[in-house]
């Protein structure tokens, strides 16, 4: 190791080491002096220790906590210590993968499952503390308009902790803070001083310091201008010569972040083993638990591989069994390398003493290309080596030079402090709008004002655009598609489902000679919405359709760019909010989703619940329950199929298994979706079907395949599967569906 990084590493950090933080009984008695608190403090183990400590005074006293999470965050290893810190009593538990309801003091809410039941949470014993463990997450795309609506919606009445990370636009955040929820609020600094130091891994596998000062090091210049990446980060050549390195300078436990899932899992085979017998550690009673909780997991050639080696992959691919099993034997020191992804690696709850970075794009599963990770995804990243308990070294983080990696990126996050500052992602989306709409204070508008989203950005003058929108009208007076924005937009998803069309009938015809092809039912059935979706639309006897649809807007087009443009400059500002408002509460009214005033209706309070970014056809589904032709039992295969899955974890159609029965059951789906359909295609939206592959592997494991075998059969993770019917359950138990009836899922999950 370089003599100068060695010095860095070993430097300390000005924090005592007989009190690292401050104590929690001084962050407790300062949270009692103001009725909320923002409490800036890194992630980690004292960190988690105090949220139990701070839920342990309040429920001494008999009273009442929340404590609200992102789904990233709280594995659950992360889970199952909180519950073993308070007691091993029971705790309530609401989130997409555990669904534990009671009348417990405590409940763990995870962020999208608190915003979906926010309209109903005044009807449940209120807290009197609700802890936000992650502020930072209102730059999250996914969770951080869940947040804003969280806070803005829970009764004012319920004081609030919040825990932020150090960021620059702290005062910003504590500002807005003070808008949303009334009473004095408490700025508490736990202790939060940059522990990370920058290394470059050399091709002689010597550990380096990437800047000098401010700027990255010559020396790493030159070896970034004058060798070659690594172009198998999983490969035997690069692996042996780290575990070596790793081991050599003391900077082990280590997370590895590798560009994929499969090099993660090829990484660990290519691990030298460093133990000849591992009997004795399989006794580990906690160990034995964990194959006593899953049985999945006594299949023990993985698990005695991981501690032969001391290594192990940890990501979303496998079932969350093996993750909890992975974090544990960390924990034990029993082993001491996970390979990881970068989308992954946030979620772990272990300490770290080092990160090595292969890469610094995220890639997600079935992509090709990655995408660049966004500021806050890499500060989650450093904050797991901000170590309170390891105090002779500092957290080391370890830059790779491979293919996916941009050393200059990430010099700029860890240097420039603005790149660091939260910002909000709030849209007016489906969901938003219920979400906001659920507010029995104040009216939606009003709401609406209140983001962040609203703070960070300025309003701009929308004149032009007006003046433009008037102008675009008087040239298509009563258009049914009910103006200019439309009919462009009509114009495009005509042209592109026409397409589809061609496609549909070029593979049905290639289809034709595997008449029991479960694809050539998929491809029906879509290309028999398709065409109902071209003759929904409303430009079907509209008076301009020709001269949309043939002449492409000639004689307005000048004036239509001139109004994309404005929109463009107007994009990042508040007034955004004020353009999209009328346009999606006006289409949820005529959906039924809110009334005259704003509010919920009960078909609104249904999508809301259901959690769903399109939850246009659940909610559909869920109203006519009453007429459901089949047997309770078949309600959760069928209810799997309305699960929105991400994009990369998508399920193949198998004809194993699919049976007659589910074939009736989606015929009828369909004919109960048919009215809403054409509604939603008439206003230009055409939400994803329900997913008919999803119900037939649920349906398999019900009768007894394994997942294991679904897994391999449909060629998807165990993770994807496990997430699959651990959300159709949250989703079947929030609706009320599986009060009679419930899972009877094989063994496995």
């Amino acid at each position: 190791m370089d003599k100068a990084l060695e010095k860095l590493l070993i430097k300390p950090i000005t924090r005592s080491h007989a009190d690292p933080l401050p104590g929690a009984s001084h962050i407790m008695d300062e949270m009692e002096k103001n009725r909320n608190s923002l409490i800036t403090m890194n992630d980690g183990s004292y960190k988690i220790g105090l949220l139990i400590n701070i839920m342990e005074r309040y429920i001494s006293h008999g009273r009442r906590v929340w404590l609200t999470f992102s789904p990233a965050l709280l594995s659950n290893f992360r889970l199952n210590g909180i519950r073993e810190g308070l007691g091993g009593g029971a705790i309530s538990v609401k989130s997409s993968f555990e669904y534990r309801n009671g009348n417990s003091p405590v409940t763990l809410w995870s962020m999208e499952t608190l915003r979906s039941s926010i309209h109903t949470v005044q009807r449940e014993p209120l807290p009197e503390l609700m802890l936000i463990d992650g502020l930072d997450c209102l730059d999250d795309q996914e969770m951080g308009p869940c947040l804003e609506q969280i806070l803005i919606g829970v009764p004012e009445h319920i004081p609030v902790a919040a825990f932020v990370s150090p960021v620059p636009n702290h005062e910003e955040l504590l500002g807005w803070l003070k808008t949303v929820r009334k009473g004095s609020w408490g700025d508490i600094n736990a202790g939060h001083e940059n522990s990370e130091v920058l290394a470059f891994l050399t091709p002689d596998h010597d550990l380096t310091p990437l800047l000098q000062k401010k700027k990255i090091a010559t020396r790493v210049r030159r070896f970034l201008k004058e060798t070659n990446p690594v172009k198998k980060p999983a490969g035997k050549s690069f692996i042996t010569p780290l575990m070596d390195t790793l081991g050599r300078e003391n900077l082990t436990p280590a997370l590895i972040i590798m560009p994929s899932r499969e090099l993660c899992d090829q990484a660990v085979d290519i691990c030298p083993k460093t133990r000849e017998s591992v009997n004795t550690m399989l006794s580990n009673p906690r160990i034995t638990a964990m194959f006593d909780r899953y049985p999945i997991l006594k299949d023990r050639n993985k698990v005695v591989s991981a501690l032969y080696r001391r290594a192990a992959s940890l990501h979303s691919g496998h079932h969350p069994a093996w993750a909890e099993m992975v974090e544990m034997l960390l924990s034990l020191n029993l082993i001491d390398r996970i390979f990881s992804t970068m989308s992954d690696a946030p979620g772990i709850g272990v300490k770290v003493k080092s990160i090595v970075l292969t890469t610094s794009l995220a890639t997600r599963p079935g992509e090709s290309h990655g995408r660049s990770v966004s500021p806050v995804d890499f500060k989650r990243i450093c904050r797991l080596t901000d170590s309170t308990e390891q105090m002779d070294n500092r957290g080391c983080i370890i830059l790779v030079n491979g293919e996916q990696m941009d050393p200059i990126y990430i010099k700029d996050i860890h240097l420039i402090p603005s790149l660091g500052a939260v910002k909000s992602r709030f849209q007016c989306s489906v969901l938003s709008m219920l979400a906001l709409g659920a507010n029995s204070i104040r009216p939606l508008g009003d709401s609406l004002m209140m983001t962040l989203w609203a703070r960070q950005n300025q309003f701009k003058d929308t004149a032009p655009l007006i003046e433009k929108q008037a102008q675009l009208t008087e040239l298509i007076p009563k258009a049914m598609c009910g103006g200019p924005r439309s009919a462009v937009r009509f114009i495009q998803m005509t042209e592109h489902l026409k397409i589809e069309l061609d496609q549909c009938d070029l593979k049905l015809e290639s289809l034709k000679k595997h008449p029991k092809s479960p694809e050539l039912h998929a491809l029906r059935r879509h290309r028999s919405n398709v065409l109902m979706a071209l003759d929904s639309f409303p430009c079907n006897g509209c008076a301009h359709r020709g001269e949309c649809q043939e002449q492409r807007y000639k004689k307005i087009r000048e004036i239509h760019n001139e109004y994309n443009d404005l929109m463009h400059e107007i994009r990042n500002s508040a007034s955004l909010l004020e353009i999209e408002l009328p346009e999606v509460t006006s289409f949820m009214h005529r959906m039924d989703m809110l009334d005259s005033r704003l509010k919920l209706t009960p078909r609104g309070e249904i999508a809301l619940k259901s959690g769903c970014k399109e939850p246009f056809y659940i909610t559909e589904f869920i109203m006519r329950k009453d007429s459901f032709p089949w047997t309770p039992d078949f309600t959760f295969p069928v209810l799997a199929g309305f699960i929105e899955p991400d994009p990369a974890e998508k399920i193949p159609l198998l004809q194993e298994f699919i049976n007659d029965d589910l074939h009736e059951a989606f015929k009828w789906v369909d004919g109960c979706l048919e009215p809403i359909k054409r509604e939603l295609f008439s206003n230009g939206v055409i939400p994803p079907e329900p997913s008919l592959a999803q119900s037939a592997l649920v349906m398999a494991l019900e009768r007894g395949v394994r997942v294991e075998t679904a897994a391999e059969t449909a060629d998807v993770s165990m993770g994807t599967i496990v997430r699959l019917i651990k959300k159709t359950i949250s989703m079947g138990t929030q609706l009320g569906l599986f009060e009679e009836t419930g899972c009877k899922i094989g063994p496995g999950v």
